[in-house]
Protein backbone atom coordinates (compact mmCIF):
# COMPACT_ATOMS: atom_id res chain seq x y z
CA UNK A 1 0.00 0.00 0.00
CA UNK A 2 1.56 3.51 -1.00
CA UNK A 3 1.55 5.70 2.03
CA UNK A 4 -0.26 8.58 1.60
CA UNK A 5 1.60 11.84 1.38
CA UNK A 6 0.40 15.09 4.21
CA UNK A 7 -0.46 17.93 3.21
CA UNK A 8 0.11 21.36 5.20
CA UNK A 9 -1.24 25.06 5.01
CA UNK A 10 1.65 26.98 6.41
CA UNK A 11 0.24 29.65 7.95
CA UNK A 12 2.10 33.26 9.70
CA UNK A 13 -0.10 34.44 12.20
CA UNK A 14 1.04 38.38 13.61
CA UNK A 15 -0.64 39.28 16.70
CA UNK A 16 0.09 42.88 18.04
CA UNK A 17 3.01 41.06 20.06
CA UNK A 18 3.58 38.35 18.90
CA UNK A 19 4.23 36.53 15.38
CA UNK A 20 3.49 32.50 14.97
CA UNK A 21 4.06 30.43 12.32
CA UNK A 22 2.13 27.08 11.90
CA UNK A 23 2.28 24.39 10.03
CA UNK A 24 -1.45 22.82 10.03
CA UNK A 25 -2.19 19.49 8.58
CA UNK A 26 -5.20 20.31 5.60
CA UNK A 27 -7.21 17.46 6.44
CA UNK A 28 -7.86 17.06 9.79
CA UNK A 29 -6.88 20.56 11.21
CA UNK A 30 -3.97 19.87 13.61
CA UNK A 31 -0.38 21.25 14.17
CA UNK A 32 2.27 19.81 13.15
CA UNK A 33 4.50 22.59 14.64
CA UNK A 34 4.43 26.36 15.80
CA UNK A 35 7.26 29.17 16.63
CA UNK A 36 6.86 31.94 18.19
CA UNK A 37 8.55 35.61 18.00
CA UNK A 38 8.07 38.57 20.34
CA UNK A 39 8.30 42.15 19.15
CA UNK A 40 8.61 45.26 21.20
CA UNK A 41 5.45 47.60 21.33
CA UNK A 42 7.32 51.29 21.40
CA UNK A 43 6.19 54.44 23.03
CA UNK A 44 7.86 57.04 20.62
CA UNK A 45 5.90 59.93 22.70
CA UNK A 46 2.98 60.27 25.01
CA UNK A 47 0.09 58.38 23.45
CA UNK A 48 1.88 57.24 20.87
CA UNK A 49 2.45 53.54 20.26
CA UNK A 50 4.18 51.70 17.33
CA UNK A 51 5.97 48.23 16.22
CA UNK A 52 9.33 48.37 14.72
CA UNK A 53 8.07 47.27 11.41
CA UNK A 54 11.93 45.53 10.34
CA UNK A 55 11.79 43.46 14.19
CA UNK A 56 8.24 42.36 12.96
CA UNK A 57 9.92 41.14 9.90
CA UNK A 58 12.62 39.69 11.42
CA UNK A 59 10.70 37.68 13.61
CA UNK A 60 8.14 36.53 10.88
CA UNK A 61 11.16 34.86 8.79
CA UNK A 62 12.85 33.47 11.66
CA UNK A 63 9.40 31.48 12.32
CA UNK A 64 9.22 30.32 9.45
CA UNK A 65 12.67 28.96 9.22
CA UNK A 66 11.81 26.90 12.32
CA UNK A 67 8.70 25.81 11.20
CA UNK A 68 9.80 24.85 7.91
CA UNK A 69 12.64 23.19 8.82
CA UNK A 70 10.00 19.89 10.41
CA UNK A 71 8.68 19.05 7.20
CA UNK A 72 9.47 15.41 6.34
CA UNK A 73 9.81 14.31 2.88
CA UNK A 74 6.20 12.57 2.90
CA UNK A 75 4.62 16.11 3.49
CA UNK A 76 4.05 19.14 0.99
CA UNK A 77 2.76 22.54 2.04
CA UNK A 78 0.36 23.27 -0.51
CA UNK A 79 -0.36 26.90 0.36
CA UNK A 80 0.66 29.86 2.42
CA UNK A 81 -1.69 32.21 4.41
CA UNK A 82 -1.77 34.98 6.92
CA UNK A 83 -3.96 36.32 9.55
CA UNK A 84 -3.14 40.09 11.03
CA UNK A 85 -3.96 42.46 13.92
CA UNK A 86 -6.42 45.18 12.58
CA UNK A 87 -6.84 49.11 12.77
CA UNK A 88 -2.86 49.79 12.09
CA UNK A 89 -1.39 51.74 9.31
CA UNK A 90 1.94 52.44 7.46
CA UNK A 91 3.30 55.29 5.50
CA UNK A 92 4.72 54.06 2.34
CA UNK A 93 6.80 55.75 -0.51
CA UNK A 94 5.87 55.10 -4.43
CA UNK A 95 8.27 52.01 -4.52
CA UNK A 96 6.25 50.81 -1.58
CA UNK A 97 8.84 51.46 1.35
CA UNK A 98 7.61 52.06 4.31
CA UNK A 99 8.21 55.90 5.42
CA UNK A 100 6.89 55.25 9.27
CA UNK A 101 6.85 52.42 11.97
CA UNK A 102 3.39 50.06 12.02
CA UNK A 103 1.36 52.76 14.38
CA UNK A 104 -1.28 50.54 16.28
CA UNK A 105 -4.75 51.10 16.90
CA UNK A 106 -4.71 51.79 20.46
CA UNK A 107 -2.10 54.61 19.49
CA UNK A 108 -4.55 57.68 20.52
CA UNK A 109 -3.04 60.10 18.12
CA UNK A 110 -5.71 61.21 16.02
CA UNK A 111 -8.69 61.91 18.99
CA UNK A 112 -9.31 65.08 17.42
CA UNK A 113 -9.34 64.37 13.93
CA UNK A 114 -11.85 61.55 14.66
CA UNK A 115 -13.82 64.20 16.59
CA UNK A 116 -13.31 66.38 13.26
CA UNK A 117 -14.20 63.71 11.36
CA UNK A 118 -17.46 62.81 13.22
CA UNK A 119 -18.14 67.06 12.88
CA UNK A 120 -18.37 66.84 8.96
CA UNK A 121 -19.88 63.75 8.12
CA UNK A 122 -22.32 63.20 11.11
CA UNK A 123 -22.55 60.10 13.69
CA UNK A 124 -25.41 58.79 11.40
CA UNK A 125 -23.24 58.89 8.22
CA UNK A 126 -20.20 57.39 9.36
CA UNK A 127 -22.32 54.39 11.09
CA UNK A 128 -24.42 54.14 7.20
CA UNK A 129 -20.84 53.89 5.63
CA UNK A 130 -18.84 51.87 7.81
CA UNK A 131 -20.70 50.57 10.40
CA UNK A 132 -19.70 51.81 13.32
CA UNK A 133 -18.79 55.36 15.11
CA UNK A 134 -15.44 57.29 13.94
CA UNK A 135 -12.81 56.73 17.27
CA UNK A 136 -8.99 57.80 16.75
CA UNK A 137 -8.35 54.21 16.38
CA UNK A 138 -9.61 54.54 13.04
CA UNK A 139 -7.06 54.38 10.15
CA UNK A 140 -8.49 57.87 8.42
CA UNK A 141 -8.42 59.40 11.43
CA UNK A 142 -4.73 58.57 12.19
CA UNK A 143 -3.76 59.52 8.70
CA UNK A 144 -5.41 63.01 8.87
CA UNK A 145 -3.06 63.63 12.43
CA UNK A 146 -0.23 62.38 10.05
CA UNK A 147 -1.33 65.16 7.57
CA UNK A 148 -1.93 67.58 10.01
CA UNK A 149 1.30 67.13 12.29
CA UNK A 150 3.85 65.34 10.00
CA UNK A 151 3.43 66.84 6.42
CA UNK A 152 7.44 66.04 5.28
CA UNK A 153 6.47 62.32 5.95
CA UNK A 154 2.66 62.58 4.76
CA UNK A 155 3.59 64.45 1.44
CA UNK A 156 6.20 62.16 0.75
CA UNK A 157 3.74 59.15 1.10
CA UNK A 158 1.99 57.66 -1.67
CA UNK A 159 0.30 54.63 0.05
CA UNK A 160 -0.98 54.28 3.37
CA UNK A 161 -0.87 50.19 4.08
CA UNK A 162 -1.57 48.01 6.84
CA UNK A 163 0.46 45.32 8.04
CA UNK A 164 -0.90 42.95 5.46
CA UNK A 165 0.14 45.23 2.87
CA UNK A 166 3.32 45.39 4.04
CA UNK A 167 4.13 41.94 4.06
CA UNK A 168 3.03 41.37 0.78
CA UNK A 169 4.86 43.81 -0.54
CA UNK A 170 8.04 42.35 1.44
CA UNK A 171 7.16 38.85 -0.58
CA UNK A 172 7.23 40.91 -3.43
CA UNK A 173 3.70 40.66 -4.13
CA UNK A 174 1.17 43.29 -4.99
CA UNK A 175 -0.27 44.96 -1.60
CA UNK A 176 -3.84 43.41 -1.86
CA UNK A 177 -6.07 44.28 1.32
CA UNK A 178 -9.00 41.73 1.46
CA UNK A 179 -12.15 43.06 2.44
CA UNK A 180 -11.74 42.23 6.26
CA UNK A 181 -8.59 44.56 6.68
CA UNK A 182 -9.87 47.34 4.42
CA UNK A 183 -12.96 47.18 6.48
CA UNK A 184 -10.93 47.62 9.33
CA UNK A 185 -9.35 50.97 7.99
CA UNK A 186 -12.87 52.13 8.25
CA UNK A 187 -12.69 54.29 4.95
CA UNK A 188 -14.30 51.67 3.39
CA UNK A 189 -18.09 51.55 2.41
CA UNK A 190 -19.34 47.77 3.39
CA UNK A 191 -22.68 48.16 1.90
CA UNK A 192 -21.65 48.96 -1.65
CA UNK A 193 -18.22 47.17 -1.04
CA UNK A 194 -15.92 50.41 -2.42
CA UNK A 195 -13.04 53.06 -0.48
CA UNK A 196 -16.21 55.46 0.69
CA UNK A 197 -15.61 58.62 -1.56
CA UNK A 198 -17.23 61.10 1.46
CA UNK A 199 -14.60 60.16 3.72
CA UNK A 200 -11.35 60.05 1.31
CA UNK A 201 -12.03 63.62 -0.09
CA UNK A 202 -12.28 64.45 3.86
CA UNK A 203 -9.12 63.27 4.62
CA UNK A 204 -7.48 64.73 1.05
CA UNK A 205 -6.55 61.28 -0.47
CA UNK A 206 -7.23 59.19 -3.24
CA UNK A 207 -8.40 55.72 -3.66
CA UNK A 208 -5.04 54.61 -5.39
CA UNK A 209 -3.51 55.10 -2.14
CA UNK A 210 -5.27 52.36 -0.06
CA UNK A 211 -4.80 49.31 -2.45
CA UNK A 212 -6.81 47.23 -4.59
CA UNK A 213 -9.41 45.09 -2.42
CA UNK A 214 -9.88 41.27 -2.86
CA UNK A 215 -11.47 38.54 -1.28
CA UNK A 216 -9.99 36.70 1.42
CA UNK A 217 -9.30 33.65 -0.43
CA UNK A 218 -7.49 35.25 -3.02
CA UNK A 219 -4.66 33.57 -4.41
CA UNK A 220 -2.74 36.69 -5.00
CA UNK A 221 0.69 34.81 -5.98
CA UNK A 222 3.41 31.88 -5.62
CA UNK A 223 6.34 32.64 -3.94
CA UNK A 224 10.00 30.24 -3.79
CA UNK A 225 11.42 32.25 -1.06
CA UNK A 226 10.43 34.08 2.04
CA UNK A 227 12.42 36.76 2.51
CA UNK A 228 16.23 35.80 3.05
CA UNK A 229 14.79 31.82 3.19
CA UNK A 230 15.00 29.56 0.03
CA UNK A 231 11.52 27.59 -0.25
CA UNK A 232 11.74 23.77 -1.33
CA UNK A 233 9.53 25.05 -3.90
CA UNK A 234 7.33 27.41 -5.26
CA UNK A 235 4.25 27.78 -2.96
CA UNK A 236 0.91 29.61 -3.57
CA UNK A 237 -0.09 32.31 -1.20
CA UNK A 238 -3.58 32.53 -0.26
CA UNK A 239 -4.16 36.11 0.57
CA UNK A 240 -6.17 36.00 4.53
CA UNK A 241 -7.27 38.53 6.46
CA UNK A 242 -8.37 39.91 10.37
CA UNK A 243 -7.43 37.52 12.51
CA UNK A 244 -10.52 37.85 14.72
CA UNK A 245 -12.68 36.97 11.46
CA UNK A 246 -10.39 34.52 10.95
CA UNK A 247 -11.08 33.58 14.27
CA UNK A 248 -15.05 32.79 14.04
CA UNK A 249 -14.36 30.52 10.65
CA UNK A 250 -11.76 28.52 12.83
CA UNK A 251 -14.01 28.23 16.09
CA UNK A 252 -16.57 26.81 13.19
CA UNK A 253 -19.20 29.56 14.08
CA UNK A 254 -20.07 29.59 10.19
CA UNK A 255 -23.79 30.12 10.30
CA UNK A 256 -25.86 32.58 12.01
CA UNK A 257 -29.19 29.85 12.32
CA UNK A 258 -26.95 27.66 14.63
CA UNK A 259 -27.11 29.05 18.53
CA UNK A 260 -23.13 29.47 19.16
CA UNK A 261 -20.91 32.06 19.15
CA UNK A 262 -17.45 32.84 19.27
CA UNK A 263 -15.05 34.22 21.90
CA UNK A 264 -11.59 34.91 20.45
CA UNK A 265 -9.47 35.72 23.53
CA UNK A 266 -6.46 37.50 23.94
CA UNK A 267 -5.44 41.37 24.41
CA UNK A 268 -8.60 42.13 23.19
CA UNK A 269 -11.50 39.51 24.16
CA UNK A 270 -13.78 39.66 21.23
CA UNK A 271 -17.59 37.87 20.55
CA UNK A 272 -19.17 37.25 17.34
CA UNK A 273 -20.94 35.19 14.71
CA UNK A 274 -21.03 35.28 11.12
CA UNK A 275 -24.04 36.53 9.40
CA UNK A 276 -25.72 35.89 5.53
CA UNK A 277 -25.29 39.23 3.50
CA UNK A 278 -23.92 42.40 3.84
CA UNK A 279 -25.78 43.51 7.44
CA UNK A 280 -25.35 46.91 9.63
CA UNK A 281 -26.32 45.63 13.12
CA UNK A 282 -25.59 49.54 14.34
CA UNK A 283 -27.83 51.08 12.48
CA UNK A 284 -30.35 48.57 13.50
CA UNK A 285 -29.04 48.59 16.99
CA UNK A 286 -27.33 51.87 17.84
CA UNK A 287 -26.83 51.74 21.38
CA UNK A 288 -25.67 47.72 21.24
CA UNK A 289 -21.97 46.92 21.34
CA UNK A 290 -21.81 44.88 18.16
CA UNK A 291 -20.28 46.21 14.73
CA UNK A 292 -20.54 44.66 11.29
CA UNK A 293 -18.51 45.00 8.35
CA UNK A 294 -17.98 42.50 5.67
CA UNK A 295 -16.25 38.81 6.49
CA UNK A 296 -14.35 36.44 5.61
CA UNK A 297 -15.93 34.25 3.60
CA UNK A 298 -18.20 35.31 0.46
CA UNK A 299 -21.39 37.43 1.29
CA UNK A 300 -21.40 36.66 5.04
CA UNK A 301 -20.79 39.91 7.38
CA UNK A 302 -18.83 39.79 10.58
CA UNK A 303 -20.80 41.12 13.61
CA UNK A 304 -18.69 41.32 16.67
CA UNK A 305 -18.07 42.63 19.97
CA UNK A 306 -15.00 43.36 22.01
CA UNK A 307 -14.27 44.81 25.22
CA UNK A 308 -10.86 46.44 24.49
CA UNK A 309 -8.92 46.05 27.74
CA UNK A 310 -9.28 42.59 28.79
CA UNK A 311 -5.96 40.94 28.79
CA UNK A 312 -4.26 44.13 29.23
CA UNK A 313 -5.92 44.49 32.53
CA UNK A 314 -5.05 41.71 33.87
CA UNK A 315 -1.22 42.09 32.55
CA UNK A 316 -1.24 45.60 34.97
CA UNK A 317 -2.33 43.35 37.95
CA UNK A 318 0.42 41.06 37.36
CA UNK A 319 2.80 44.00 36.54
CA UNK A 320 1.95 46.74 38.64
CA UNK A 321 0.38 45.04 42.12
CA UNK A 322 1.73 41.61 41.78
CA UNK A 323 5.30 42.18 40.57
CA UNK A 324 5.72 39.14 39.15
CA UNK A 325 4.31 38.23 35.32
CA UNK A 326 5.22 34.33 35.49
CA UNK A 327 3.01 31.82 34.69
CA UNK A 328 3.93 30.36 38.38
CA UNK A 329 2.17 33.52 39.88
CA UNK A 330 -0.74 33.68 37.64
CA UNK A 331 -1.26 30.15 38.44
CA UNK A 332 -0.77 31.13 42.23
CA UNK A 333 -3.97 33.26 42.21
CA UNK A 334 -5.93 30.91 40.48
CA UNK A 335 -4.69 27.98 43.12
CA UNK A 336 -6.36 30.40 45.73
CA UNK A 337 -9.26 31.85 44.36
CA UNK A 338 -12.64 30.49 44.83
CA UNK A 339 -15.27 31.85 42.36
CA UNK A 340 -18.49 31.27 43.82
CA UNK A 341 -20.23 34.29 43.74
CA UNK A 342 -19.67 35.12 47.49
CA UNK A 343 -17.18 37.84 46.72
CA UNK A 344 -17.61 41.45 47.82
CA UNK A 345 -15.03 43.41 45.84
CA UNK A 346 -15.86 44.34 42.91
CA UNK A 347 -14.17 46.13 40.01
CA UNK A 348 -14.67 48.45 36.88
CA UNK A 349 -12.13 47.16 34.07
CA UNK A 350 -12.68 50.19 31.56
CA UNK A 351 -9.14 51.02 31.34
CA UNK A 352 -9.41 52.74 28.34
CA UNK A 353 -10.83 55.85 29.27
CA UNK A 354 -8.76 55.85 32.89
CA UNK A 355 -12.11 54.94 34.65
CA UNK A 356 -10.90 51.45 36.24
CA UNK A 357 -11.71 51.33 39.59
CA UNK A 358 -12.52 49.23 42.63
CA UNK A 359 -15.10 48.93 45.45
CA UNK A 360 -15.67 46.96 48.60
CA UNK A 361 -12.14 46.75 49.53
CA UNK A 362 -11.25 45.89 53.41
CA UNK A 363 -8.37 46.46 55.39
CA UNK A 364 -8.68 42.26 55.04
CA UNK A 365 -8.76 42.38 51.47
CA UNK A 366 -5.45 41.50 49.94
CA UNK A 367 -4.31 40.82 46.39
CA UNK A 368 -6.15 37.27 45.84
CA UNK A 369 -9.64 39.31 46.24
CA UNK A 370 -8.38 41.56 43.94
CA UNK A 371 -7.39 39.23 41.43
CA UNK A 372 -10.50 37.32 42.13
CA UNK A 373 -12.63 40.76 41.57
CA UNK A 374 -10.55 41.42 37.97
CA UNK A 375 -11.38 38.26 36.61
CA UNK A 376 -15.10 38.03 37.48
CA UNK A 377 -15.59 41.69 36.16
CA UNK A 378 -13.76 41.04 33.03
CA UNK A 379 -16.27 38.13 32.83
CA UNK A 380 -19.22 40.35 33.31
CA UNK A 381 -18.06 42.63 30.49
CA UNK A 382 -18.20 39.04 28.02
CA UNK A 383 -21.20 38.38 29.08
CA UNK A 384 -22.17 41.95 28.17
CA UNK A 385 -21.22 41.45 24.77
CA UNK A 386 -22.78 37.85 24.40
CA UNK A 387 -25.85 39.64 25.71
CA UNK A 388 -25.52 42.02 23.10
CA UNK A 389 -25.52 39.07 20.68
CA UNK A 390 -28.56 37.15 21.76
CA UNK A 391 -30.50 40.20 21.08
CA UNK A 392 -29.48 40.47 17.48
CA UNK A 393 -28.54 37.56 16.13
CA UNK A 394 -30.99 35.11 14.33
CA UNK A 395 -31.21 31.10 16.11
CA UNK A 396 -30.72 32.95 19.45
CA UNK A 397 -27.49 31.20 21.67
CA UNK A 398 -26.92 28.68 23.80
CA UNK A 399 -23.34 27.45 23.50
CA UNK A 400 -20.15 29.76 23.11
CA UNK A 401 -16.91 28.23 21.46
CA UNK A 402 -13.77 29.80 22.88
CA UNK A 403 -10.28 30.49 21.77
CA UNK A 404 -6.91 31.86 22.57
CA UNK A 405 -5.41 32.53 25.45
CA UNK A 406 -7.83 32.47 28.37
CA UNK A 407 -9.07 29.06 26.84
CA UNK A 408 -5.49 27.46 28.38
CA UNK A 409 -7.51 27.94 31.85
CA UNK A 410 -10.53 25.78 32.66
CA UNK A 411 -11.22 27.75 35.88
CA UNK A 412 -11.42 30.56 33.61
CA UNK A 413 -14.20 28.77 31.15
CA UNK A 414 -16.05 28.03 33.38
CA UNK A 415 -16.46 30.56 35.21
CA UNK A 416 -17.45 32.20 31.95
CA UNK A 417 -20.20 29.31 31.98
CA UNK A 418 -21.49 30.14 35.26
CA UNK A 419 -21.60 34.02 35.05
CA UNK A 420 -23.20 33.81 31.82
CA UNK A 421 -25.22 30.55 31.64
CA UNK A 422 -24.70 29.02 28.39
CA UNK A 423 -22.68 26.06 27.53
CA UNK A 424 -18.71 26.44 26.86
CA UNK A 425 -16.78 24.63 24.38
CA UNK A 426 -13.49 25.02 24.68
CA UNK A 427 -11.73 23.68 21.33
CA UNK A 428 -9.13 21.21 20.42
CA UNK A 429 -7.11 23.67 18.53
CA UNK A 430 -7.37 27.32 20.60
CA UNK A 431 -5.14 29.17 17.74
CA UNK A 432 -8.35 29.51 16.55
CA UNK A 433 -7.21 32.70 13.89
CA UNK A 434 -5.02 30.37 12.55
CA UNK A 435 -6.73 27.29 12.09
CA UNK A 436 -9.59 29.45 10.64
CA UNK A 437 -6.73 31.07 8.27
CA UNK A 438 -5.88 27.60 7.44
CA UNK A 439 -9.48 26.43 6.97
CA UNK A 440 -9.71 29.17 4.03
CA UNK A 441 -6.98 28.31 2.19
CA UNK A 442 -7.70 24.55 2.64
CA UNK A 443 -10.54 25.24 0.60
CA UNK A 444 -9.32 27.79 -1.54
CA UNK A 445 -6.96 25.04 -2.83
CA UNK A 446 -9.84 22.19 -3.47
CA UNK A 447 -9.05 19.80 -0.81
CA UNK A 448 -12.71 20.66 0.64
CA UNK A 449 -15.46 21.60 -1.58
CA UNK A 450 -17.32 23.99 0.42
CA UNK A 451 -16.14 25.62 3.71
CA UNK A 452 -18.49 23.65 5.62
CA UNK A 453 -17.22 20.65 4.50
CA UNK A 454 -13.79 22.31 5.88
CA UNK A 455 -14.76 23.08 9.12
CA UNK A 456 -16.50 20.01 9.54
CA UNK A 457 -13.27 18.08 8.82
CA UNK A 458 -10.68 20.33 10.80
CA UNK A 459 -12.59 21.60 13.74
CA UNK A 460 -13.01 19.74 16.70
CA UNK A 461 -14.07 20.29 20.56
CA UNK A 462 -12.02 18.81 22.90
CA UNK A 463 -14.09 19.84 26.42
CA UNK A 464 -17.49 21.22 27.18
CA UNK A 465 -18.16 23.32 30.41
CA UNK A 466 -21.42 23.40 31.66
CA UNK A 467 -23.03 26.11 33.68
CA UNK A 468 -23.53 25.42 37.59
CA UNK A 469 -27.06 27.74 37.94
CA UNK A 470 -26.69 27.90 41.13
CA UNK A 471 -23.86 29.72 41.56
CA UNK A 472 -25.05 31.50 37.97
CA UNK A 473 -28.11 33.06 40.16
CA UNK A 474 -25.71 34.41 42.33
CA UNK A 475 -23.67 36.22 39.47
CA UNK A 476 -26.95 37.39 38.27
CA UNK A 477 -27.76 39.52 41.29
CA UNK A 478 -24.39 41.42 41.29
CA UNK A 479 -24.39 41.65 37.39
CA UNK A 480 -27.86 43.50 37.50
CA UNK A 481 -26.68 45.32 41.12
CA UNK A 482 -23.96 46.86 38.60
CA UNK A 483 -26.02 47.77 36.12
CA UNK A 484 -28.51 49.48 37.96
CA UNK A 485 -26.09 51.56 39.10
CA UNK A 486 -24.74 52.69 35.29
Amino acid sequence: MVKKNKIFILVVDFGTSKVKANLVDAEDGTFLTSCSRSYTIMTTAEGHTELELEQVWDSAVDCVRQVLGSVKEDGKIIALSFSYFGDNLILADENGDSLSQCILCFDSRGTDEAQYITEQLSEAKLVEVIGSPYSYMSTGAKILWMRRHMPDIFNKAKYFFSIQQYINRKLGLQAINDGTMAARKQLYDTGKGVWSRELLELIGIGEESLGEIKPTNTIIGEIDSFGPISLPYSIPVVLGGHDCDLGIVGLGVGSEENPVVADITGTYDHIGYLADGMINTKRTYPHGKIESYCGPLDNKSVCIGAFTTSGAVLEWFMREVNSDTSQDAYQFFWNHVVFDGNGTVCMCPDFSGNQGSFQGIGLGVGKNELFQSIIEALTFKTKEIIDDCERIKLGGINRVRIGGGAANSAEWIQLRANITGKIFEKMENIQVSALGTAIIAAYTMGIYGNISDAIQNMVSVSRVFLPDMEVHNKYNIIYKGIHSNK
